[in-house]
């Protein structure tokens, strides 16, 4: 009799021992995956990638402005590039309207952001993780529902999606993330309103390991397309304006010698 009452115990301490290791396992989001973009150096090495903005500013209702859309996109590759030596570049688009199509990519940009409708109202967007990069263009490609029946805004809370925290999670993809199955990830599969507006993106600590955990630790950058600086834009419109003058000075001066104004 107290042999069995020991074998149950021994049992039940078994259960519980694999439980444990199985409920560690699946807690570590650390492990790399086969899904990354080259880096010929090794991990903890630069990663050079060139991202563009494809047809995002039209197709969807957008809750503001397209200089804000690209300043989320902006931040959201800052954070992954804020914990690994990502290196993102904006490039003019290049390739084909976005789609579920595979292209060949050419030298269009590694990571096309776009939009064109999905099937099912309950996909925000999807991203293609970077598998064969070297003869699959869609590899990295991001693309936004704008079949769902959704408002897109940044900061503006529910019911409208914020845009920020979605492109963040995107990018985790495009750059060889899965889904997370806990709350505490943007790379969880539940839109969950955690940002509010510009500037407060962040990555959860599952999150920062899982993305050096294919890359290593580092600190990479982001170069968007720069905006025409103000003194540019003085100068464009100053040499605009006297090359006016000059025109019109010109046009007096043959009139004048023609005798129709003095």
């Amino acid at each position: 009799m107290l042999d069995r009452k020991r074998r149950a115990l021994l049992i039940r301490r078994l259960v519980r021992v694999a439980a444990f290791t199985a409920a560690v396992a699946l807690a570590d989001p650390a492990r790399a995956d086969p899904f990354r973009w080259p880096q010929p150096g090794g991990r903890g090495t630069p990663v050079v990638l060139t991202y563009s903005f494809a047809n995002l500013f039209d197709g969807f209702r957008l809750a503001f402005s397209p200089p804000q859309l690209r300043a989320a996109t902006e931040e959201a590759f800052g954070l992954w590039g804020r914990y690994a030596p990502l290196n993102f570049y904006e490039r003019t688009d290049s390739g084909p309207r976005p789609s579920d199509w595979e292209y060949t990519p050419g030298r269009d940009p590694d990571i096309r952001i776009g939009s064109h409708a999905i099937d099912g109202d309950g996909v925000l967007a999807h991203a293609f993780l970077p598998f064969n990069t070297e003869q699959s263009g869609l590899a990295g490609d991001i693309h936004i529902n704008t079949a769902a029946a959704w408002t897109w805004s940044i900061g503006a809370g529910f019911p409208s999606i914020d845009f920020l925290e979605l492109i963040t999670h995107e990018i985790g993809h495009a750059l060889g993330l899965r889904h997370q199955m806990y709350a505490d990830a943007i790379m969880s599969p539940f839109h969950g309103y955690r940002f509010h507006g510009l500037g407060t993106g962040f990555l959860f600590p599952r999150d920062i390991r899982a993305i050096r955990a294919v890359y290593g630790a580092g600190v990479g950058s982001v170069h968007p397309v720069p905006e025409p600086a103000p003194l540019l834009l003085l100068l464009t419109g100053g040499l605009a304006l006297g090359w006016r003058e000059v025109r019109f000075t010109t046009r007096r001066i043959r009139l004048h010698r023609l005798g129709i104004v003095r």
